[in-house]
This record gives structure tokens, C-alpha cells and sequence, in this order.
């Protein structure tokens, strides 16, 4: 694309381009670098409007990267006070470090450090511009037609044992054209050509006598902190080599992280960044239904939505078999989603179920009931004495002894089930038959305990039931009694805590608290 808009220009020489004018866009600032290449070859060109300075035939045999850093990351910046950029410049044997100053005006060199060996041993060595003796890099006054001079000059202190060096430069700058640039790598439209023609005074090396004038054409992009191209010829305007950055492929696309549709790989923002709001959308509340129902869920606000089931619209019908999430992202514009969920619980069928605990009660006649029901979201209790009760473990004072039959009710919105029990309760006595009493021994035990059976000759034994239930009501032993008066419970297979041993005899039923150790 660069060469066929090279070739279109060379054969359009009425193409005009508008005159520029650079400002502080064309400042170098602390943290960029540029890609460059030293190169021979080349001619400066023509002064005027709307030139074309061809550098495309030159060879490149250096390549190396232009970068501006905060002088704080330099060891001298108390050096250089005021300075806002550095730059390292690697010479012969000398290393030197070059510290800038900017306002809004213009941008130029304050001071330098010169690291190196200049005869005597390694030298560390400091000087600063004194004001107004600048040295002008780019100023907001560069436009086609301008001309300034200037008068520059720093001064080494003991460069050399009791010798100062001191350079004083009168430097003239001219704004003398603009145009297209063609360098070995790229094609720059409207660039604006800036020459500095600069004569030097050296204290020490030169005696004071002018030497050779030294001059360069600096070639400006708008918008570019560095010139994009810097001929360096002699006193006649030969080229003796060239400094060209090389600028990578323009990629259009949003270079804002923040934004929804950041593109890594941009490096021009092409103003596409999309911004999301909060979506001001409503959705169906969380909810509860029977197993086979449908319900239809709903969620608005948005312009698109997709839900977890896959429907694209707004309004769907769901009938799950189990509690299940239906999730929906929103949008009402690209890349702006939003997602949010409602919850369908799916009621399972109920079965009821309850033992009563004697063993908990305060005043001996005061019984629990354990309610060991699934499912269920409410309850119904009838005690077996004209009294109800609605909670779900409730406790019940009966008046008289005697034969209670207990029932309850179990039940959620879509499914109920009912549980009796029946069993003889004798008031502070516990419970007891005019034939049959039982009690454990040792409570509490450790290894073993034994259940010993009273009064047991009315009663065929093989109508005696038990069972060996934990705190939250879960079977840890069955068993029936057999032709004998006692029953050895074995502890190894039970962990530490209260259990409940359960006595059956025909339809009444018995029970007592063990302790494990």
C-alpha cells in the first residue's frame, strides 16, 4: 500500500497538502521510544511549498531504538534540575546523557553528563545551559516561512585537572519547505522541513576559532515526538548519512482498556470504544411449583436476550422435574451483556414422620415430639387428647395416662402425608404395662451395656421389638428379642453421644435414653 501511494504521488505532482505548524503534540515526552535506522544516501531536497524529499534509494546498515526516559531513572538528575526528559547517546568511548526541558512554547536541550575517559582516567563530568543560552529542538513557532537565531553555550568544569571546556554554538533555523517524505521504509504525508545551520566556538580544542559549520534538516510529523527523519550533510548540503524512524502499520480500532470493545492490537484509537450502563431490567421473582407444572418466566428492559435454556426471547415457559436456576443475558447494545438468574424450587413429595422423646422432658409428664419428615413445609399435630398443635417439633403435656394415639398431618404446596403412632403413657411413672418393664445397665457405658427385661412370663417374646435410634432419629440398630429377658447393646460401633433404645410390645411402645462414652 505504501509503494502504490508513493507511485500515485509521483505522477499527481498537483496534489497539495496544507501547511502545518507544530506544537507541543510534537514534544517528546519521558517514557516513549521509536524504532530507528542510520542510513546512506539521499538528497535534502528543495526549499517550498509542497516538495517531495526522496530518501528511498538509501542504504541501512544501523538499526537501533530512540527513547526518551524520566531523568529520575538516570543517576544525575540532581544534576539537572528542572529537566522533564533524558535521553543515553552511546559514543566513542564517551557516554553521554542528554537532559531536556519543555514549556508550552518549545522544547530544548538544558544540560548533558559526559561519562568516559577524555586522557586523564574515567570522568564523570556535569554542565547545564545557562539561561537564555538554549538549545532549541522544536518550538511551537516551527511553521513554513519561520526564521530565528539563537545563541547557545555550556561549560565543563575541570574536564582536565584545572581546566574548564566550554563550547559556545550561534545556531540558525530556518522552516524552509514542506511536503511528502519518502524514507527507505516509510512514506510521510505533510511533513515540514526545519534546517539548523550551526557554527561552533571550542575553548579548548579549537583555540577559539570557529570550525567547520555543522548542519541538519530535520524533517517534522505532525503529531510525532521525534523528527521522523533528521539529514545530517556538510557545509555544502552533501548527505553524509541519515537518521529515519520507522513507524509501525497504522491498526485502527479502540485502544481504551476500560472500554468494552478494547483491541490489543490497535495502535490508533479510531474513537469506536463502546461504553456500557447498567441495563435498567426486571425479571421474574424466585418462586416455587409443583413437579409437572410449567410457569413462564419473564425478564425485560433489555433489546436482546439469551437464556440458559436457549430461547432468544423475552417471555419463556419452563416446567423442571428438580429446583432448578434459569439465567438470561440482556443488552441493548454490541457488546454491552448483562446477565441475571431466577431461581424455580420444584416441591418433592412429603413423607411424615416423628418420635416422641420422653427423656427430654422437665417435669416428667412434659413429652417431644421429633418430627422426622421430608419434604414439608407445614404441620398439623393431634395429640390424641382433643389438642392440636402447628409447629414442627412441638412439645405436649398430657393430663392423663393412659393409650395415646398421635397423628400428624405433613404437608407442602402440592403433596401432604399422614403418620400415627400409638403408644401407653403412665404420667410420672413413664412408660410402663402391668406385664413388662425394661432398663439399661450401665447408662452411661462405654464397651458394652445390658438391656434387662421385668416381668416378661405374660408376654410371648416374640412380640417384643427392638430398635436403637441416634439424636436425629436414624436407625443404628435392629434387632427382636428372642426367648430371652436381656439384651446386650456393644458400643463399638457407635461414636460418643445419646442414643435412644426403643421397645415395641404389641402396639405400645417403650423408650430410654443410653449414654455413649
Amino acid at each position: 500500500m505504501k509503494k502504490f501511494f508513493a507511485l500515485l504521488l509521483c505522477f499527481n505532482f498537483s496534489l497539495a497538502f496544507a501547511q502545518i505548524s507544530l506544537d507541543s503534540s510534537n514534544f517528546p515526552l519521558a517514557g516513549i521510544s521509536y524504532n530507528r535506522f542510520i542510513s546512506i544516501g539521499g538528497l535534502v531536497g528543495n526549499s517550498g511549498a509542497n516538495q517531495l524529499y526522496d530518501f528511498s534509494n538509501t542504504m541501512v546498515w544501523l538499526n537501533d531504538t530512540v527513547r526518551y526516559i524520566n531523568p529520575a531513572a538516570t543517576p544525575y538528575a540532581s544534576y539537572h534540575p528542572g529537566a522533564s526528559v533524558a535521553t543515553v547517546v552511546p559514543g566513542n568511548g564517551v557516554m553521554q546523557i542528554w537532559y531536556y526541558t519543555s514549556d508550552a512554547n518549545a522544547f530544548w536541550m538544558s544540560g548533558v553528563t559526559l561519562i568516559g575517559d577524555f586522557g586523564l582516567g574515567f570522568t564523570i563530568s556535569h554542565a547545564n545551559h545557562p539561561l537564555p543560552y538554549t538549545d532549541t529542538l522544536v518550538s511551537k513557532d516551527y511553521t513554513y516561512g519561520h526564521v530565528e537565531t539563537e545563541i547557545s553555550g555550556i561549560r565543563f568544569q575541570n574536564i582536565y585537572p584545572g581546566i574548564d571546556y566550554q563550547t559556545v554554538s550561534g545556531k540558525y533555523i530556518v522552516c524552509d519547505g514542506y511536503g511528502t517524505l519518502y524514507a527507505p521504509l516509510d512514506t510521510f504525508l505533510n511533513v515540514l522541513r526545519v534546517k539548523y545551520i550551526e557554527y561552533k566556538f571550542d575553548t579548548v580544542f579549537s583555540n577559539s576559532v570557529p570550525v567547520d559549520a555543522k548542519k541538519d534538516t530535520l524533517y517534522f510529523l505532525q503529531g510525532i515526538r521525534h523528527p521522523v527523519l533528521i539529514a545530517h550533510t556538510d557545509k555544502v548540503d552533501q548527505v553524509q548519512y541519515i537518521e529515519a524512524l520507522v513507524m509501525p502499520d497504522v491498526l485502527n480500532g479502540c485502544t481504551d482498556t476500560s472500554a468494552q470493545n478494547y483491541n490489543p492490537i490497535a495502535n490508533q484509537n479510531d474513537g469506536s470504544c463502546i461504553y456500557c450502563n447498567q441495563i435498567p431490567y426486571s425479571i421474574s421473582s424466585d418462586t416455587s411449583i409443583c413437579a409437572g407444572d410449567t410457569i413462564a418466566l419473564n425478564a425485560s428492559g433489555a433489546t436482546n436476550f439469551l437464556w440458559s435454556t436457549g430461547d432468544i426471547v423475552s417471555n419463556i415457559f419452563v416446567n423442571p422435574d428438580s429446583t432448578q436456576t434459569y439465567s438470561v443475558y440482556m443488552n441493548y447494545q454490541t457488546y454491552c451483556w448483562q446477565i441475571a438468574s431466577v431461581n424455580v424450587s420444584v416441591y418433592e413429595d412429603v413423607q411424615a414422620g416423628f418420635w416422641p422423646d420422653m427423656t427430654n422432658s422437665n417435669d416428667g409428664d412434659t413429652i417431644l415430639f421429633v418430627n422426622t419428615s421430608t419434604n414439608a413445609t407445614n404441620y398439623f399435630w393431634d395429640f390424641g387428647d382433643s389438642t392440636t398443635n402447628t409447629v414442627k417439633n412441638p412439645r405436649h403435656l398430657y393430663l392423663s395416662a393412659g393409650s395415646k394415639t398421635v397423628m400428624l398431618i405433613a404437608g407442602n404446596s402440592c403433596s401432604a402425608d399422614t403418620f400415627y403412632m400409638t403408644f401407653t403413657f403412665s404420667g410420672i411413672e413413664g412408660f410402663s404395662a402391668s406385664d413388662f418393664r425394661f432398663q439399661v445397665d450401665p447408662n452411661p457405658f462405654s464397651e458394652t451395656a445390658t438391656l434387662r427385661i421385668s416381668n416378661p412370663g405374660k408376654l410371648q417374646m416374640e412380640e417384643v421389638e427392638l430398635t436403637i435410634y441416634d439424636m436425629i432419629g436414624k436407625q443404628v440398630h435392629p434387632g427382636i428379642i428372642r426367648n430371652s429377658d436381656s439384651f446386650v447393646i456393644s458400643g463399638g460401633n457407635l461414636l460418643q453421644g445419646i442414643y435412644f433404645v426403643r421397645m415395641k410390645v404389641r402396639d405400645a411402645i417403650y423408650q430410654q435414653k443410653i449414654v455413649k462414652m
